[in-house]
């Protein structure tokens, strides 16, 4: 979870402005977020959106959070050109009241109460999950709007290489490769490992008129890399492992510093673990833990926060005579740290905080369904 691999950059993919979504398909979808078990997307009565992969690369968008402004119930605030600041608000609710998760795991800047989503590489996303509406019984109050889970890449079949070229106007460019696939007896172990690398010399995001305008293009360049390890285990279980790493540096507007300077470098990652299967019969269990990391500092000026949040759950479900039953625990570590947060003349009182969560749910009807 340090630096990205570097990747070579100017470059740009061209694609086609469409977004699909998965629910248009004839075939049923899976769904994890919206009651924290699989169920197919017909037989979910929460307000779900799922965009796969090949809706993402048709889209056409630049990042994640231009990507989600074209669906319905969800609104993107953002401060600049590609990379800068950004807030969603889902169906009107804050920023800090949506959950965004990526592989199970909270992302999530307690300072700000944001994820910081202008950080996330499109490249590194298999699909993207957003269920409307409030959902804080199953994922605590930070849940009032929705929650967005991310899934990054995964591999399966035979070993595919993969790459993607492309340039544009103003200096864009962008580079992916990866490859991916699945060895052992049936393809017991699946991996996939990919790098990419954007830029941009964008464009002047302010007018002339505005106090924060200075006479220049804001840019974007960013690298990302991520990997995933699954390994089928005897007796149906199954053991994995996930890494998303992020990190880049963006061109802003600003009367309190100069064009050369006004400049935020930033790094998020994201690793996790999981271990799933059926100790006996009709009851199937999983465990999960992983780290998420959101860094950036400024140029200009003394501010570069830290935000380390820890999560391990346990969820179960069983099937019963007359319905099922779901169950599990879930604990939560955020910690904050750098300068002008934990160190400097205004201090964060308080840089750390543990959330220690049960939830169980039941639902009658037949146990085979």
């Amino acid at each position: 979870m340090s630096d990205c691999l570097r990747v070579a950059a100017p470059l740009l993919a061209l694609a086609l402005p469409l977004c699909a979504h998965a629910g248009d398909r004839g075939l049923s979808e899976v769904v994890v977020t919206a009651t924290r078990e699989e169920r197919p997307i017909d037989r979910t009565l929460a307000d779900v959106t799922t965009i796969d992969s090949e809706a993402i690369a048709r889209a056409g968008a630049s990042s994640l959070p231009e990507l989600l402004r074209t669906l319905g119930g969800i609104e993107i605030s953002q401060n600049g050109g590609t990379g800068s600041t950004s807030g969603i608000f889902v169906r009107g609710t804050k920023t800090s009241q949506s959950v965004i998760l990526v592989d199970g795991i909270r992302l999530e800047n307690p300072t700000s109460g944001t994820a910081n989503l202008e950080f996330l590489s499109l490249s590194s996303i298999d699909r993207i999950e957003i269920v409307r509406g409030p959902l804080s019984s199953l994922y605590g109050s930070g849940a009032i709007g929705g929650v967005i889970q991310i899934f990054t890449r995964q591999g399966s079949g035979a070993t595919t290489p993969t790459m993607s070229i492309g340039a544009g106007s103003q200096r864009t460019g962008r580079l992916q490769a990866g490859v991916s696939g699945s060895a052992g007896a049936g393809g017991s172990t699946r991996y996939a490992i990919a790098v990419a690398g954007d830029r941009t010399d964008g464009y002047d995001v302010t007018l002339p008129s505005n106090p924060n305008h200075q006479q220049d293009r804001d840019g974007n360049s960013q690298r990302s890399a991520n990997a995933s390890l699954r390994q089928a285990l005897p007796a149906g279980w199954e053991i994995g492992a996930n890494l998303m790493s992020n990190d880049g540096r963006v061109n802003y507007d600003d009367a309190f510093s100069t064009p050369e300077t006004a400049r935020m470098h930033y790094r998020s990652s994201a690793a996790s673990g999981f271990l799933r299967g059926n100790p006996v019969r009709d009851w199937q269990t999983e465990l999960r833990l992983g780290e998420t990391r959101i860094e950036y500092r400024f140029d200009a000026f003394t501010f570069a926060p830290r935000a380390d949040t820890s999560t391990f759950v346990w969820q179960n479900r069983v099937l019963l005579p007359a319905g099922r039953l779901h169950f599990g625990v879930e604990n939560l570590n955020q910690r904050i740290s750098g300068d002008g947060v934990t160190t400097g003349p205004y201090a964060y009182l308080q840089d750390s905080r543990r959330t220690d969560s049960l939830f169980a749910a039941t639902r009658s009807g037949s146990a085979r369904t």
